[in-house]
């Protein structure tokens, strides 16, 4: 990857999320987190740039994107489990 390299990540809170943060942070990439609940995230890095929002608002993914070369998403159903249309909303945002 090069340095000007940056990666929009959404769903970073579960176990997945926090392999994929620790590995890009090791290889010094730029990213972008998408992070409803911000009691769930509490990683601080120069590295990271973090996005305080809702995936179904498609103007925070607009936000959340702009600038990026890659979109990886690691949505899960979550515990409590997520109601299925923020996965459908998420994706086709």
């Amino acid at each position: 990857m090069t340095q000007n390299t940056k990666i929009a990540v959404v769903g970073v809170t579960g176990k997945s999320g926090h392999y994929l943060v620790q590995t890009l942070l090791e290889k010094k990439v730029y990213f972008k987190l998408l992070v409803r609940n911000p009691k769930n995230c509490n990683i601080e890095s120069e590295f990271i740039e973090i996005v305080y929002e809702d995936i179904s608002d498609i103007d925070v993914v607009r936000k959340l994107i702009h600038g990026c070369n890659a979109v990886i998403s690691l949505l899960g159903t979550g515990i409590p489990h997520s109601k299925p249309t923020i996965f459908r909303t998420g994706t086709r945002n």
